[in-house]
């Protein structure tokens, strides 16, 4: 009997060092999992991070075309409204002359220090002269 105690005595100590390899070897697979889990958790917020500054800089970026574009449209509406301007005093003069007016005929109105200038035209000083 002592001899069957003995071996059971080995068997069990033998089991409890196996079962303690196992714990072990499970406590280092949690651990580098655990490792793992956290060098991808801080990957994915470095990615999250710089995906946001990438938006913000997008978003800056297209507010700043869209403003430059409306400055851009605003100053083409002015243009062509002085142009406009100037085309009716231009067809009320060109009326004038068709109909042979004479001096006692009022005439069309003078835009160019008003239109003309804005736009950057000249007519080497003389108004009455392009």
């Amino acid at each position: 009997m002592a001899e069957d105690e003995k071996t059971l005595a080995q068997k069990v100590e033998e089991l409890e060092k196996q079962n303690l390899r196992q714990k072990m070897g499970y406590k280092e697979d949690l651990e580098a999992f655990e490792r793992s889990a956290n060098q991808e958790r801080e990957t994915l917020k470095r990615h999250v991070w710089e995906l946001r500054e990438n938006v913000e800089r997008e978003t800056r970026i297209a507010k700043a075309m869209v403003a430059k574009k409306d400055k851009e449209i605003g100053q083409l509406q002015e243009e062509n409204r002085v142009l406009k301007e100037v085309l009716a005093g231009v067809e009320s003069a060109m009326a004038l002359l068709k109909t042979g007016s004479t001096s006692a005929t009022p005439r069309a109105p003078r835009l160019y220090p008003l239109g003309l200038l804005r736009l950057g035209l000249s007519c080497n000083g003389n108004v009455d002269k392009w």
